[in-house]
């Protein structure tokens, strides 16, 4: 693999390091440029956003930039939350690279118009924290940050922190719900007076903000220094450069480790992690959560947009969980059933109820109670229905999760059921037609059943469980792994 950019052998002590290390000073050679230059070369890069979409960063920027005065301030948000669980990327950048991030974060508010800048940070992430604050007085001190202000927001750890709009939410001190427009219509602080009633409407001025991850700003200093013939020299023509992976699971080792894009996908995930246990591929693997689950077949497709959307899977976060032969595979779905029906916001009756049900429903199954009606029943409870959903949660590709009735469990679900004989086959996506009243009314009756049942069963509290014995979300990895 060719040399990392994002992840350094050894955090840089200084600016001057960091130059060193990267061939240069990035600002300064952005504030020769104009912003519309910045965009094209950022353009000419193939530069794609490491999340489920992998849109190009150059062209959702240019449509942000060609936003005139009238609409207000612009905002750009950096999203260093690590939410999706399993990933630990944003933590392993900031302990090795915030002066990478800084730069690109001056780099992007340049390009973009931003005259202010807002850093959310998980309130948990004590010791990113004190690193930021470091990183920002040295920026300030070089003089980076003349043209933009960063304010820190400590964020809670809610999933649906996932969703832009409940992260602006949560920024602007709000319960984290996704109850505004898209940000480039929305944007922060646009009602000072915002209320959740009723479904909302354009502000005026706009406040046009924009969200950008972590790995996306410490790519464009490399990028600039180095050129955009050296950025697309690695990985593949769609995918071009590195990505940050997290492995945890059933590995020798939890690391989270830079890796070029287009690599074979079990390559990756054996060299970061060590190695899998036992010595053999895995059964499944689980790229958080907001990607279908990897079976083994799909493990040989290329780490890259292209490659595994070929295999109906997504890059998302890149935050493997893995899942070993050994591994439950029934307990996994129930867990992460529970898990989404917690994190879930409530705001629609499908991936909220829905959600609690087939929690119970495998609850049933993982407890030897289930019979062959439930094992072949023709519709299964479904995480989230989501033609109702698309209200709240955006347009469903963006908001893809799992579905348990598609993991490798047959066999272990078909062992629990009593006189079951065969095993149910995935069901099949079909749209469903607009819920009227009456649908409504009985998910209200349905969620006051569920809710009969989780009373009589207090022994089993909605808590986030882990996924497996080895990959428990709130467990710091155990080390950054050299690159693959």
């Amino acid at each position: 693999m060719s040399d990392p950019y994002l992840l350094p052998p050894t955090a840089a002590a200084s600016i001057a390091d960091h130059q060193a290390w990267i061939g240069g000073d990035a600002v300064r050679l952005a504030r020769t440029l104009t912003p519309r230059a910045l965009i094209e070369r950022i353009d000419a890069s193939g530069l794609r956003r490491r999340d489920s979409g992998g849109t190009r960063v150059a062209s959702r920027w240019a449509s942000f930039a060609a936003n005139d005065d009238q609409t207000g301030p612009r905002h750009l948000v950096v999203d260093a939350t690590d939410i999706e669980p399993g990933s630990f990327a944003d933590r392993a950048l900031l302990r090795t690279n915030a002066l990478g991030v800084m730069e690109g974060l001056a780099i992007a508010a340049r390009a973009l118009g931003a005259s202010s800048a807002h850093l959310a940070l998980r309130s948990t992430f004590a010791v990113e924290h004190a690193i930021v604050h470091e990183a920002m007085a040295d920026a300030e001190s070089a003089g980076w940050l003349d043209d933009v202000k960063i304010t820190i927001h400590r964020t809670s750890d809610h999933y649906v922190l996932s969703d832009e709009r409940a992260l602006l939410e949560a920024l602007e001190g709000r319960e984290p719900l996704p109850v505004r427009l898209a940000p480039e219509l929305d944007g922060l602080f646009s009602r000072p007076g915002r209320r959740d009633v009723g479904p909302p409407t354009l502000p005026d001025p706009a406040n046009p903000t924009i969200v950008e991850g972590l790995e996306t700003l410490a790519s464009l200093g490399p990028i600039l220094m180095r050129g955009t013939q050296w950025f697309r020299s690695m990985g593949t023509v769609l995918s071009p450069g590195h990505i940050l992976c997290t492995v945890t699971g059933d590995v020798a080792a939890h690391a989270v480790g830079e890796a070029e894009l287009g690599r074979r996908l079990m390559d990756v995930i054996d060299t970061i992690g060590g190695g899998f246990l036992p010595r053999t591929p895995p059964k499944a693997v689980l790229n958080g959560l907001s990607s279908p689950v990897l079976t083994r077949s799909r493990l040989g497709a290329p780490l890259a947009w292209e490659g595994l959307g070929g295999v109906g899977a997504a890059v998302a976060k890149a935050a493997f969980i893995v899942c070993g032969e050994h591994c439950d595979m029934a307990a996994v779905a129930t867990a992460v059933a529970r898990y989404l029906y917690v994190e879930s916001c409530g705001l629609c009756p499908a991936c909220k109820f829905g959600g609690g049900e087939v929690a119970a429903y495998l609850d049933k199954l993982g407890a030897g109670a289930g019979t062959a009606a439930d094992i072949d029943a023709d519709r299964p409870p479904r995480v989230v229905d989501r033609d109702a959903t698309v209200r709240h949660c955006g347009p469903p590709p963006r908001r893809r999760v799992v579905d348990p009735s598609r993991l490798p469990r047959r066999r272990e679900r078909r062992a629990r059921g009593r006189g079951a004989t065969r095993a149910v086959d995935p069901p099949t996506h079909r749209r469903s037609p607009r819920r009227s009243g009456g649908d409504r009314r009985r998910a209200d009756a349905s969620a006051s059943r569920l809710g009969a049942r989780r009373s009589a069963d207090s022994a089993q509290p909605l808590v986030r469980p882990a996924l497996n014995p080895r990959s428990d979300p709130d467990v710091e990895p155990e080390r950054v792994a050299p690159s693959p």
